[in-house]
């Protein structure tokens, strides 16, 4: 947890200290640095985490020197919005999985918190926000397949993935 706490919005400054510090080192060869930080219950107070680690990117010039990507939740797009103003160039809002059952049966906390069309709604701000080709999203492959109330066809599985490519290209 590198010193965090449940429910608290602040990363620990030692955590942001060293963090800025091995980015700002002169031999780094890193071109990109990928926000996290865990998710929080709440999508506000999740965004303003983030934009509080960009604004700290963003004082020590690593906005300038490295693409920043926001790997949060499906922040509101205000925060996106203060995030693009501080410098970061992408996000990616890892869905999981696409066929609306399954999302629901895969990531019974992500449905119940914010649910699949917010997590859709996030990902098109986003597109908004940083632009066509500065947005992702991760599925973990094959989650469908396993378990109760999974997909009985393997065929289905691919159908599914196929869509979620149309629909998010």
């Amino acid at each position: 947890p590198l010193g965090q706490s449940l429910y608290v919005i602040d990363v620990p400054k030692p955590t942001m200290d060293r963090v800025i510090e091995a980015c700002a080192h002169p031999s780094t060869e890193a071109k990109q640095l990928y926000m996290v930080g865990g998710s929080m219950l709440d999508m506000q107070a999740e965004g303003d985490r983030f934009v509080q680690m960009a604004q700290r990117l963003a004082a020590a010039g690593l906005t300038e020197r490295y693409y920043v990507a926001c790997g949060s939740g499906a922040i509101p797009r205000s925060s996106m919005e203060q995030l693009k103003a501080l410098g970061v160039q992408g996000a990616c809002f890892n869905l999981e999985v696409w066929d609306p059952v399954q999302f629901e049966r895969v990531c019974p906390g992500k449905h119940a918190i914010v649910g699949r069309e917010r997590w859709l709604q996030a990902l098109d701000d986003a597109v908004d926000v940083f632009g066509r080709g500065n947005v992702m999203s991760a599925f973990v492959g094959g989650s469908e397949l396993e378990g109760e109330g999974a997909f009985a066809d393997p065929q289905d599985a691919l159908d599914s993935a196929i869509e979620s490519g149309r629909y998010l290209t």
